[in-house]
């Protein structure tokens, strides 16, 4: 049987282009009707039936073209989908933990509307915290490098900002933090100098910022302070604001940041 390119490309779920790729590699012999159209008969289709099964593997374009022009043994074919096995399952084992960060962080949405202008006393499970020299960035590459890192572990990890109980100027400091027991999970690589902020009573709120959260963080903590002062709370450790979500305008500004924030308090 002859088959048009457009047909093979349509069931092999490959591009004309990638096609014709393979027949410049020689993975594919291929022919010309009458009427000047290429065409690939049943061989050809079994050749391609066997490079997309290790295409779906995960194998790249030129692991399959070299396994298939006779640069591979049988015990170097059996390797490399053992390999490709392992990627399978480590991609997994990420996916299943993507879902579970996903999960807490509808759970958080969730509760929005129920801590917006509201307070409750909860249990704050210990957190990991880490800031570059100037919060979310730096000039350092060793700080940028570290930087990429947390921000290779979203959503996970997260987005926030953290205001010492003891800070003399009252300003927080913007940085990145991850639930501990998630980053074990993970198996996220904590910089030494990430600062552990332990399991402790807290007061928990959500309050809206506008943009002036992205360069003075402190406002997030301001009407929960001013809550703790009235009702006589003090304050012990450090307080720790993070991003819920962030709400913009047509022009894909900034308009209003939900900030989830606990406050320890005895």
């Amino acid at each position: 049987m002859r088959y048009s390119v457009g047909a093979v490309a349509k069931v092999m779920g490959l591009t004309p282009g990638a096609l014709h790729y393979y027949e410049r590699e020689g993975l594919l012999s291929g022919g010309r009707m009458e009427n000047g159209y290429r065409y690939y008969d049943d061989g050809d289709i079994w050749k391609l039936l066997s490079y997309e099964k290790y295409h779906s593997m995960g194998y790249p374009i030129k692991m399959v073209i070299d396994q298939f022009t006779g640069n591979a043994t049988r015990a170097m074919i059996e390797a490399r989908v053992r390999d490709r096995r392992e990627e399978a399952l480590a991609k997994s084992a990420y996916y299943k933990h993507l879902a579970d960060s996903i999960d807490e962080h509808i759970k958080a949405h969730e509760r929005i509307d129920e801590l917006l202008d509201g307070y409750a006393l909860e249990r704050a499970r210990a957190l990991y915290f880490w800031h570059a020299d100037n919060g979310w960035m730096s000039r350092n590459r060793r700080q940028q490098e570290i930087a990429a890192q947390w921000v290779g572990a979203m959503p996970t990890a997260q987005i926030a900002a953290v205001l010492d109980a003891d800070a003399p100027d009252g300003k927080a400091v913007f940085g990145y933090s991850i639930i501990a027991g998630r980053a074990r999970e993970i198996g996220f690589e904590l910089p030494e100098d990430a600062r552990l902020l332990p399991e402790t009573s807290c007061l928990h709120t959500v309050v809206v910022c506008d943009n002036e959260f992205a360069f003075h963080p402190e406002i997030a903590f301001r009407e929960g302070l001013a809550y703790c002062r009235e009702r006589g709370f003090r304050v012990h450790s450090a307080s720790v604001a993070r991003v819920l979500l962030v709400e913009t305008n047509k022009s894909g500004g900034p308009k209003n940041a939900y900030i989830d924030v606990w406050i320890p308090i005895a």
